[in-house]
């Protein structure tokens, strides 16, 4: 069974205790709490891994701004150092799609459905599942729309 990236970033704040790290325990520590309490806040479930790469990139921001106002060479280590250790847990960026791509899949999928009120729905969503993160939100309801309304 695969690792969620939670319990990745839980293992290590554990290793980073284990080998007396306390930056990184500290770091960890701090994002394993934020991450955790979406999840727990929301149903009591476990948070996912698109919900923890949200808070880490959320950390990522805070330590770029502290990076670019505190120029102190301490503050300046420090963000440094959580970039880094925080860009290991994000995933590889994927290629975003240019319009005519995005185009040509729109137009794949809407010569294959039936012909619904639904259909502009049922295509965003489509794009969403296969696509998150590839394409502009408002590029594709554009496109869709166009196929869509004739």
């Amino acid at each position: 069974m695969r690792m969620t990236l939670f319990e990745k970033i839980e293992q290590d704040s554990l290793s980073a205790l284990l080998d007396a790290d306390k930056a990184k325990r500290l770091l960890l520590s701090t994002l394993v709490g934020e991450a955790g309490a979406i999840g727990k806040n929301n149903g009591n479930r476990p948070t996912t891994d698109a919900e923890v790469v949200k808070v880490i990139g959320k950390f990522i921001d805070s330590a770029k701004e502290m990076l670019a106002l505190d120029r102190s060479y301490e503050s300046s280590e420090q963000a440094k150092y959580e970039i880094d250790v925080l860009s290991a847990y994000m995933p590889i960026p994927k290629r975003q799609l240019h319009d005519q791509e995005l185009f040509n899949i729109v137009y794949h999928f809407f010569v294959q459905e039936e012909k619904t009120k639904q259909l502009m729905g049922k295509i965003m969503k489509y794009l969403k599942y296969n696509y998150e993160g590839q394409y502009d939100g408002k590029t594709a309801q554009g496109i869709v729309a166009k196929f869509v309304n004739g």
